[in-house]
């Protein structure tokens, strides 16, 4: 890159950020609330373990987000509505765990 030349515009985080943001919090829900029928017949310890690995899936589409909203709005100085799919949706989900009693 020669000097004086910007760098190229990185895109907003797109649909697979929130994609990877909308399953595991369904399925979590989901075993909160024992609603689908595939989920309800599963052991203490299956529960442990989707819900670890679920949340491990989670932590790391937040980590890829932070880093790409970082990107997209600190670097270029740009606006999109993608960037706020994701925290709306982890929001949503907490809030519903909150008031919706199981």
């Amino acid at each position: 890159m020669s000097k004086g030349q910007k760098p190229h515009p990185s895109p907003p985080a797109g649909w697979s950020i929130p994609l990877f943001t909308v399953l595991p919090i369904v399925v979590l829900l989901g075993m909160r609330y024992d609603t689908p029928s595939w989920l309800s017949d599963m052991t203490a310890p299956d529960e442990l373990l989707v819900g670890t690995l679920l949340s491990l899936v989670l932590a790391i589409a937040v980590l890829l987000w932070m880093i790409r909203t970082l990107q997209f709005v600190g670097r270029d100085q740009r606006w999109s509505w993608w960037v706020v799919v994701s925290p709306t949706v982890v929001i949503t989900g907490v809030v519903l765990c909150i008031v919706v009693p199981a």
